[in-house]
């Protein structure tokens, strides 16, 4: 009985397969890995003690190549302090004056730091005290006069019980108050009290505009008829200061497709339209009717959507409250969508006026300093230890196939008796 020989397949084969496999399937583990933990679905920035530390230390890193071209960076660093302090920008020149020790030269910034200590003041007090002396004199003059106007406008505000009542024009609410409205010596949390929306007659005349087909901006409409008709009134300074920015025309364009997005969602302009024809009959009867469009406005909102815009215009409160109402509306320039807005938050809770300074100097990358906490989770663990396996079977590969390219096989004898299990051997004429 003749055996046929078992053909296997080649070991350089199978090893060339899987090596190129693996080589494949390594980069998009370590793709889908990286985009889970730093991805906008995998970091949601919140305020912890870490992420805290880390964004600190990433604005600090940013302040340090500052003015890294300047030939004189201390003179450098005082005009910028007098540049902010006489556009009114205080909390701005306060937090360039607290980033004084990184972005001044090493002799200069090691002097700085000693004199806090040696100072009366503690933390952010004994700094700002510290890098007045490093300022040109025109410059310290012009920043402690304007740092005494300021706090007296704010104690005479807080004894009186002023709520700064705002106007619908943005640029009447840069005139009302100064970005600083929240700067205090004592550097307390601003309460944002705000309300740019109008009453419910400018809502009600601008629904028998659009009624009448007239041209209205629809999300300007939809923005403060959502704002003063299902939005608590205790949570309106979101709201806001949306319509703030959207009026100065500093939403980021992206931004406000985000949002135009959310607010659709809550009251589609297409339904609030017709509800009100069902509701109110013609144009002309709603205008007496004030409290009615608040009401339709109620009776057309998705209560499910409203909850998630709710969140968004929680953290642009929580914005405003940590720098203030100003700076938040430079923080709503940089942001692109929700995970912006979380950076931003976590940014001014971390940096504080060195934030709203970055935020002046570098409006592009100020968002970029916020470094979140890697949510790990199983299914992270898994892709890492798939990731490392492949990393070790790749090794493996290399090394075997670079062993086994030096290796000379030698020939090996075969005995006659495997002759007969030839059948060319057998056919042949050995005679």
């Amino acid at each position: 009985m003749i055996r046929k020989p078992q053909r296997r397949v080649p070991f350089g084969a199978v090893s060339a397969f899987l090596f190129l496999f693996l080589l494949v399937l390594g980069p998009v583990i370590g793709a889908r890995l990286i985009a889970d933990a730093y991805g906008d679905l995998g970091a949601d920035y919140e305020v912890t003690p870490w992420s805290i530390a880390d964004t600190r230390d990433a604005i600090d890193q940013r302040f340090s190549e500052i003015l890294t071209d300047a030939p004189d960076r201390r003179q450098a660093w005082s005009d910028l302090v007098r540049r902010e302090t006489d556009e009114g920008r205080l909390a701005s020149a306060r937090g360039l004056l607290l980033a004084g020790p990184v972005i001044l030269d090493a002799p200069d910034a090691g002097s700085l730091e000693e004199f806090a200590r040696q100072g009366t003041k503690a933390g952010d007090d004994a700094l700002e005290e510290a890098a007045l002396r490093y300022v040109s004199e025109d410059t310290r003059e012009t920043y402690e006069r304007a740092r005494r106007v300021t706090q007296a406008e704010w104690l005479t505000t807080s004894l009186a019980e002023d709520d700064r009542i705002y106007q619908n024009d943005a640029e009447t609410l840069q005139g009302v108050a100064p970005e600083d409205v929240s700067y205090s010596a004592s550097g307390s949390p601003n309460q944002i009290s705000l309300n740019v929306l109008g009453s419910s007659r400018d809502l009600a005349l601008e629904a028998a505009r659009w009624m009448r087909n007239d041209d209205i901006d629809v999300f300007a409409f939809t923005l403060s008829g959502i704002g003063l008709s299902v939005i608590e009134e205790g949570d309106r300074a979101g709201v806001s200061i949306l319509r703030s920015a959207y009026r100065a025309g500093r939403l980021n364009p992206d931004l406000l497709d985000y949002f135009e997005e959310k607010f659709y969602a809550v009251v589609p302009p297409s339904r609030l339209k017709r509800a009100l024809f069902e509701e109110t009959g013609e144009a002309m009867s709603i205008v007496g009717q004030t409290g009615r469009i608040e009401e339709i406005f109620g009776k057309v909102a998705n209560r499910n959507a409203l909850q998630d815009l709710e969140v968004e215009l929680k953290i642009v409160t929580d914005i405003a409250e940590k720098s203030s109402v100003f700076n938040a509306i430079t923080f709503l320039e940089s942001a692109r969508g929700s995970a912006d807005l979380r950076r931003a938050r976590l940014v001014a809770e971390a940096g504080g006026d060195k934030a709203i300074a970055l935020a002046r100097l570098d409006p592009a990358g100020v968002l970029h300093t916020a470094k979140a906490e890697i949510p790990w989770n199983n299914r992270m663990r898994f892709m890492l230890a798939s990731l490392a396996a492949v990393a070790i079977v790749l090794s493996w590969l290399s090394v075997n196939m670079l062993v086994e390219s030096f290796r000379r096989r030698k020939p090996r004898r075969r005995s006659a008796v495997y002759a007969l299990e030839d059948p060319d051997w057998l056919t042949a004429d050995h005679y």
